[in-house]
């Protein structure tokens, strides 16, 4: 399989969750980043790892990008 290689800004988004421990509880933080700046473009914490917080991340996302070229998003899709 080959691997492709953004070029320019906002042409490939990865995402992932990761988890941080408070006291209280696991909380889920959802990140959607560019894969040629790695800029942050979007994020939602949830205290659960529903589709819901990934879909918030994903919107956040999408409303942060400047450029209006064609869009690919990867995800591992985790557990």
């Amino acid at each position: 399989m080959s691997q492709a290689s953004p070029s320019s800004p906002e042409q490939y988004f990865v995402s992932d969750i990761t988890y941080i421990k408070s006291r209280e509880r696991t909380h889920y933080l959802s990140l959607v980043t560019d894969a040629y700046s790695r800029k942050i473009m979007g994020y939602h914490l949830s205290d659960d790892m529903s589709a819901e917080s990934v879909v918030e991340a994903m919107k956040m996302a999408h409303r942060n990008r400047i450029t209006e070229g064609s869009l690919v998003h990867h995800s591992d899709r985790g557990l």
